[in-house]
């Protein structure tokens, strides 16, 4: 399942605190000059539909401040959200690691402000409380940083189903998944981030494996690459079964970027070490078909197993 690590981390790495409200902490220099606040385009969603949430941080001091810019990334803005569906359930959204990335600081002078916008899959029904975090370093060592929060903000997602994925495999037929955003939120964002901007359209199944697995997912199709960032690992309790879905990645643990594998049997030995997020609910039939083409000696189909599409959808009870 390996795939090569991309160089930017992804749009959803979200921290996880132990409260929604976290307090400032700060350089010699007095973060409590900085403000941050969050802002949403709209206070209820449909599930499945975007949302866009807005990030300002301010200098209200009277000094020019040395601040990171505006980045997902565990250096510059995350997100805590907490959620409460229909049953009463609670999760947190959790972080994942950066790696070696060097986010740009800038000068930011006394009233002045930046401003970033991301826009997010809704892949939870229920009542969310999202709060912005700001952990900047404030010098280039790295030595001091400092991090200052929004107030928590309410969000709505409507939706009495649940978000399933539909597989379409060009002159083959389709297969369903159901996904898991309980047990990997930021993972299934980004999957149905990626599935509703077309990007797995065309898209091949570079490598099969008899009894094993089917990967794709890969822009290049040599399972070398990825969107350009990579999304934190979610190890979670669910079990490699026939028909699971998960996150292909390369040994670093937090390099799982697009590309996917689905099980042709039970592989209890990937458990706990690669992100399950979804199950296939119908069509294993034509996922262990798949499982039977053709490979050389690389493991890659003599013919392409092409995706015709991959759609989202919201399927109720």
């Amino acid at each position: 399942m390996g795939s090569a690590r991309p160089r930017f981390a992804w749009a959803l790495v979200l921290a996880l605190g132990a409260a929604p409200f976290l307090r400032s902490t700060a350089s010699p220099d007095a973060a409590s000059d900085l403000a941050l606040s969050l802002t949403v385009d709209r206070e209820s969603y449909a599930l499945g539909e975007t949302m866009e949430w807005a990030v300002t941080l301010k200098n209200r001091g009277t000094r020019v401040r040395r601040v990171r810019e505006l980045g997902l990334d565990p250096r510059s803005i995350h997100f805590l959200a907490e959620w409460s569906g229909r049953q009463g359930r609670v999760g947190r959204l959790r972080a994942g690691e950066s790696g070696p990335l060097d986010v740009p600081a800038q000068d930011l002078g006394p009233g002045e402000e930046l401003v970033a916008k991301w826009r997010f899959p809704a892949v939870v029904a229920g009542e969310l409380e999202v709060t912005a975090k700001y952990d900047g370093y404030a010098d280039p060592g790295g030595l001091y940083h400092d991090t200052v929060s929004s107030s928590t903000v309410p969000v709505r997602v409507q939706g009495e189903g649940e978000l399933q994925a539909v597989l379409r495999l060009a002159a083959r037929g389709e297969v369903r998944l159901r996904l898991y955003p309980e047990d990997a939120y930021n993972t299934v964002t980004n999957f149905v981030a990626l599935a509703q901007a077309g990007f797995y359209k065309g898209l091949v199944f570079h490598r099969v494996i008899k009894g094993f697995m089917i990967q794709g997912g890969c822009p290049e199709g040599t399972g070398r690459g990825g969107p350009g960032w990579w999304v934190p690992g979610e190890f979670n309790p669910r079990k490699h079964e026939a028909g699971s879905l998960a996150m292909a990645r390369s040994n670093h643990p937090h390099s799982a970027g697009s590309q996917f594998y689905l099980c042709l049997e039970p592989q209890p030995g990937l458990d706990g070490r690669y992100t399950v997020f979804g199950q296939v609910v119908s069509g294993l039939d034509l996922v262990r078909a798949v499982g039977e083409v053709p490979t050389d000696a690389s493991d890659r189909p003599r013919e392409d197993v092409i995706i015709e599409s991959l759609e989202i959808i919201e399927v109720k009870p």
